[in-house]
């Protein structure tokens, strides 16, 4: 298949992986450096523009360990959220 071919545009497909989201995707603060804040605002703008194409084949992907941390504007972004048990949760049952 050649790269750039119809075929190849219609089948490509992209996982994004983010393990401890907060440390990128946390509540904005008042104290917190402004390229922090910049990037922060450049993700979830090219986030909103993947959303508008259903045709994307885009799954972006967040763990975190500290829900509670993550800013709200991106918590909205996620169409789903899972609570996965720790390990040690199933053991002690």
């Amino acid at each position: 298949m050649r790269p750039g071919s119809d075929l190849d545009e219609r089948h490509r497909q992209l996982l994004s992986h983010a393990d401890e989201a907060e440390a990128l995707l946390g509540k904005r603060r008042d104290n917190e450096h402004e390229v922090s804040i910049q990037i922060k605002t450049e993700f979830m703008q090219l986030w909103d523009g993947l959303t508008t194409d259903h045709h994307a084949g885009v799954l972006v992907l967040a763990a975190t360990n500290r829900p509670g941390e993550l800013d709200e504007a991106v918590l909205r972004r996620f169409s789903h959220q899972y609570e996965v048990q720790t390990l040690t949760s199933y053991v002690e049952r």
